[in-house]
């Protein structure tokens, strides 16, 4: 069938998107076609074998010509071993790719509500999984169309885990995923060790750690938007509430030895199984290269009073009772209320 529409040079174009290791080598008669080989096989091995095959001489019973045409022979059959796989990587890659075009990115700073194992399945094509999954021999089961193989809790975890870093490398990094920056964090918190990190950044498991020190520095202006007055929606109203407040030095190993975290962590308490009210959306900052916060200029009141004396300053309990006893009378009678 002809079709006079229809341009030999698309089809060529076709099939080296497709097939990139094709070759075409261009006739030197117009009216022969192009001839068509695969990129691992020399020109001289094309050129012998269409002169072998349109030859009738009685040398093909050589030794040397057998010799040839058995390697020729082999090295087709591990080629159209090695094509089906050439083409499922293919297959996976653009998979990858649609998937990552699909879904939207985390949102910056990550919060701990998608860095889960359920927002890590839906970054996750289904037929890289059940590539991975029928490839270690978990499950032998056939999916179905556009859906997933059933695989028990611990193996779908560590399958999506390796996912996870086929997928950061694939797009170098470019994508963060759930578990890169999840397990970095979680290095440091535990351990404080930016070597640690490194080396676990090195191999591909996670994000290095100055993504993490940005990410951590991101979470903190996050709350400082928020504004000093930021109650947790999960903290009642007319409760009982104990307020715990301590220091909190991490002296975290840094690869200076300078810049180590210590602040002062509060904690609010209060009893009861009251259901938590649903937290807010969080809102996403604009991704900067920041990796530490600038402290806030201090707000020191000017002392007018009288010269300070470092001497004959009343510090025994006794000269302060009076001052005290107000708030004592509060105490006593809230212990009484308790009772």
């Amino acid at each position: 069938m002809k079709i006079p529409s229809y341009k030999t040079y698309s089809l060529k174009r076709r099939l080296l998107q497709s097939y990139p290791f094709l070759k075409f080598v261009k006739s030197s008669k117009s009216n022969e076609s192009d001839l068509v080989f695969v990129e691992d096989l020399s020109t001289a091995e094309i050129a012998g074998e269409a002169v072998n095959d349109s030859s009738e001489s009685a040398d093909d019973t050589d030794t040397d010509t057998d010799v040839r045409m058995g390697a020729t022979t082999s090295r087709i059959t591990t080629q159209m071993k090695c094509r089906p796989l050439y083409h499922a990587a293919l297959a996976l890659k653009n998979s990858i790719e649609d998937k990552c075009d699909t879904t939207p990115p985390l949102k910056w700073p990550p919060s701990s509500k998608e860095l889960t194992l359920q927002a890590a399945h839906n970054i996750v094509p289904d037929e890289l999984l059940n590539f991975l999954a029928r490839t270690t021999g978990i499950t032998s089961d056939f999916p179905r169309h556009d859906s997933r193989v059933n695989v028990d809790d611990s193996s779908s975890k560590k399958i999506v885990s390796v996912c996870q870093d086929i997928i950061n490398l694939g797009m170098k990094g470019k994508r963060l995923m759930p578990k890169h920056s999840a397990l970095a964090m979680s290095v440091r918190h535990l351990t404080g060790s930016a070597q640690l990190i490194g080396l676990l950044n090195g191999l591909g498991h996670c994000t290095s750690n100055s993504a993490v020190l940005e990410h951590d520095t991101a979470l903190a202006e996050l709350q400082l938007k928020r504004g000093e007055e930021y109650i947790p929606p999960n903290i009642k109203p007319h409760m009982h509430t104990t307020l715990v407040w301590d220091n909190n030095d991490f002296g975290e190993e840094t690869l200076s030895g300078k810049g180590t975290t210590h602040n002062t962590n509060g904690i609010i308490i209060q009893h009861g199984n009251q259901p938590a009210a649903e937290e807010p959306e969080q809102h996403s900052l604009a991704r900067s290269r920041k990796r530490s916060l600038q402290p806030p200029t201090p707000n020191i009141e000017l002392y007018t009073g009288p010269e300070p004396y470092g001497e004959g300053v009343l510090v025994e309990l006794t000269h302060y009772v009076q001052m005290q006893e107000d708030a004592r009378t509060l105490d006593d009678a809230y212990f009484l209320c308790k009772v």
